[in-house]
């Protein structure tokens, strides 16, 4: 659930407090995995997507978030190449109703979600989304301030050596090892995993 996912909240950077993540503003709708020998990227090329996405009342932000993790498989060199056998992990998020809902009272100029607690928690990290959305295609080091976050419950159980364990539900930052691409009402991130460290590496397909 969103709500066990610790977030800056508001003024962070004065009080250095986190705060639960209010409701996601997608929601996953799909999965694919594909055995690849190379790196795939330009899923949307190979993929076909929804027809009945809804209209988005904003022009940045669109209905659809396709995620194409792109994982290596068999042995790992301790450099790493970028590319080579593997698998992707495709994730597809639809853009909520309740953000749809959020994002027609923005346009309408009307208060948002009233003025109480939830307006002031959202209404920020709705307009970093829609701020990220616009300037992320163009812009290599705004898109860089994405964040992946993972968390495996009961990791424990996984045998994942500790060093990597110790990164479970921490933030990662995607800089260089991702590529955008923004389509009609989609936008696709491809995250190649091939170009992680050689912990991060090992600790993924382990």
């Amino acid at each position: 659930h969103a709500a066990d996912f610790p977030l800056r909240a508001v003024g962070y950077l004065s009080h250095k407090k986190k705060a639960p993540s209010a409701e996601p503003f997608y929601e996953l709708v799909g999965m694919d995995v594909f055995r690849t020998e190379r790196r795939v990227d330009r899923i949307f090329e190979r993929v076909e997507f929804p027809k009945d996405l809804p209209k988005v009342p904003h022009a940045e932000v669109p209905a659809l978030l396709v995620f194409n993790l792109q994982f290596p498989g068999g042995p790992q060199s301790i450099v790493p190449d970028g590319d080579g056998p593997g698998a992707s992990v495709v994730l597809y998020f639809r853009i909520s109703n309740q953000t749809l809902d959020l994002l027609h009272r923005r346009a309408h100029h009307e208060q948002l979600a009233g003025g109480d607690e939830e307006a002031s928690h959202v209404a920020p990290a709705l307009n970093l989304l829609a701020e990220w959305c616009q300037r992320a295609p163009e812009d290599p080091k705004f898109r860089g301030r994405f964040k992946c976050m993972g968390f495996i419950e009961e990791i424990e159980k996984y045998g994942i050596p500790p060093i990597a364990a110790s990164y479970n539900g921490k933030p990662v930052l995607i800089k260089k090892t991702g590529t955008l691409y923004r389509g009609d009402n989609f936008i696709e991130m491809d995250v190649n995993i091939h170009r992680f460290t050689y912990l991060c590496r090992i600790s993924l397909i382990a």
